[in-house]
């Protein structure tokens, strides 16, 4: 069994990294598809309806008159939304600032942890 010092030890790493993850990638307009042809995208895209209701899909088809997807939680179920009722088309792309700041922040979190652990240590005499 992990001592609690090794158990905060590993949480003092893993925070940051999860903030890390959440922090990197934003969301960005992606131009509609040309009537005609057809475009693919296997990531997660977030579609806005005229209403304004937002919906995050997975392997998103953009045809001429329709945009075909997976929900992107559960239950995963297939969508199909009419091309006329489509507002608004984003994609994740990668933050390079909030990126640079979380990445700064973690480092700053990580240097702090380890001190506050050797001040420790060194004050037990261990």
């Amino acid at each position: 069994m992990p001592t609690p010092f090794r158990l905060v030890r590993r949480l003092a790493l893993a925070v940051p990294l999860m903030a890390a993850l959440g922090a990197c990638a934003t969301w960005s307009r992606r131009p509609a598809p040309a009537a005609p042809h057809e475009q693919f995208l296997a990531g997660p895209v977030r579609v806005t309806r005229a209403d304004g209701s937002p919906l995050v899909l997975d392997r998103v088809t953009f045809g001429p008159d329709s945009v075909i997807g997976r929900e992107h939680a559960r239950p995963h179920g297939r969508v199909a939304i009419p091309a006329a009722e489509v507002r608004k088309v984003e994609g994740r792309r990668v933050d390079p600032l909030r990126t640079s700041g979380v990445a700064v922040v973690s480092l700053a979190a990580l240097v702090a942890v380890c001190a506050a652990f050797l001040v420790h240590t060194d004050a037990l005499g261990n």
